[in-house]
């Protein structure tokens, strides 16, 4: 057979013997380990390749509890989760379930992640007893030796890491520690004048830190750093002086601003997000920062509408600078966290104002207990929440949306026991997605699980 007619029929043999490309979507949910029913949250990360890393405490299971020790569970690039391990060989591995606590037992916490374009995962965590930060990093799931990173801090509240490596670290004392991806060491700075109360901070793709904070008397601050030298780019700018809420009120631990969050472009430009009262209501506020650390017009804006009472929320930015905001509408509370239904309202960055706020879902599903979770990749925006519908089923949801398209919705677990869950947590990178989450099991316990939007399925 010769000519174009044997071309056609080779080309069409070919088609048919191709294998179909497999669907991208959430894989199912795995189990990565379980502790008594008052564990810790879960932090998770994951690059554009796949890699992925879950980091919690897990409380001792045995006659009376003890203290705690973290947890990191590692994802190679298509692969699944590894056994947990305890990276930290001070912190002695648990006794068995039946067993007592162990006297003299280090104790560590707050378990921190990242992951790099390069596949290696970042695991942070501080020591109860000295106040030690220590970090520790893999490839296969087999970590390096701690390295000490500072010592006596009281907390460790947020890393960012950018898809190149750079790693930043803010506790709510005004402390960071950060390191360039091919940095030899690691370095640290101070900031906010020791009247720093809560702080977040975002990395953004060319190295430079952002830096936001609420302090001691209520005003949202920002700086911004670049961590090749150490060196703060802008002096500390005051975003807003309107911060403080009213005193006494019990759903606001005090009446202080709970929760500020910040998100960076690929421009060092960024959005910070914080939540006040304005005429006895709750409300989610935000600004448009410029790379010098000034506020884009219009200035600080109200997210959520002031008729209503905002509870938690959330805020990501994407690298080409739009921005999403994710909150629970405050129906009720119960032991400090907002049940509601989430909505999620979106900002580009040539916009003056944010858009109209819209439930995440329709009816009973959109109710949610506790914050939701958002993460932006590329032209997707990924929410995670925890669905608490009265009367129905408990269940983690994630809605997925490309650019301004409709939200699809996906239920990765569909009976939640709530005696031990946690708001989910999810994060993304390049085409890839995690969510993680805590979950009751059994007369005793709670699990914590993951699963991975995978676009190769």
């Amino acid at each position: 057979m010769r000519g174009p007619f044997r071309s056609i029929v080779l080309a069409a043999s070919a088609a048919l013997a191709a294998p179909a490309l497999a669907a991208a979507a959430w894989t199912p949910s795995v189990e990565l380990g379980v502790t008594d029913d008052v564990g810790s949250t879960i932090s998770v990360a994951i690059n554009p390749s796949g890699a992925a890393l879950a980091g919690w405490t897990q409380n001792e299971l045995g006659a009376g509890g003890g203290p705690g020790a973290v947890q990191f569970a590692f994802r190679p690039v298509a692969g699944a989760f590894g056994t947990a391990v305890n990276p930290d060989p001070l912190a002695p591995p648990f006794p068995g379930p039946t067993d007592p606590p162990t006297p003299g037992r280090i104790s560590t916490r707050n378990a921190l992640t990242g992951v790099a374009l390069d596949g290696r995962a970042t695991a942070v965590w501080l020591r109860s007893n000295d106040g030690a930060l220590e970090t520790a990093s893999t490839t296969t799931g087999v970590f390096s030796a701690p390295q000490q990173l500072a010592s006596a801090l009281t907390s460790a509240t947020r890393l960012d890491q950018n898809v190149a490596g750079d790693v930043a670290i803010v506790d709510h004392d005004g402390f960071l520690v950060y390191k360039r991806a091919q940095a030899p060491s690691w370095g640290s700075a101070s900031f906010g004048g020791g009247t720093v109360r809560e702080a977040s901070v975002s990395v953004d793709s060319g190295g430079r830190a952002l830096i936001a904070w609420i302090d001691t008397s209520g005003r949202v601050k920002v700086r911004r750093i670049d961590l090749s030298t150490g060196a703060f780019l802008t002096p500390t700018r005051l975003v807003a002086a309107d911060a403080a809420l009213g005193i006494g009120d019990p759903a606001l631990q005090g009446g202080l601003v709970i929760g500020i969050g910040v998100g960076t472009d690929a421009r060092g430009r960024g959005v910070v997000a914080w939540r006040r009262r304005i005429a006895g209501r709750e409300v989610v506020r935000a600004a448009f920062v410029r790379a010098n650390g000034t506020l884009r017009p219009p200035g600080v804006r109200s997210v959520s509408p002031v008729t209503t009472r905002a509870g938690q929320f959330d805020v990501a930015m994407a690298a080409n600078g739009n921005a999403t905001i994710a909150w629970t509408r405050r129906v009720s509370q119960l032991a400090g966290l907002a049940r509601g239904p989430v909505f999620v309202s979106r900002r580009s960055p040539v916009a003056l104002a944010w858009g109209v706020p819209a439930p995440i879902a329709p009816g009973a599903a959109g109710v949610a207990f506790g914050p939701p979770s958002v993460a932006m990749a590329k032209t997707v925006t990924y929410v995670a929440w925890y669905s608490d519908p009265v009367g129905g089923s408990d269940s983690i949801r994630v809605g997925r949306r490309v650019n301004v398209g409709p939200w699809v919705r996906t239920v990765l677990d569909a009976s939640v026991d709530d005696r031990g869950v946690v708001p989910p947590q999810v994060a993304a990178r390049g085409s890839f997605a995690i969510v993680g989450w805590r979950t009751g099991v059994g007369l005793c316990c709670a699990a914590y699980r993951a699963s991975v939007w995978d676009p190769t399925g």
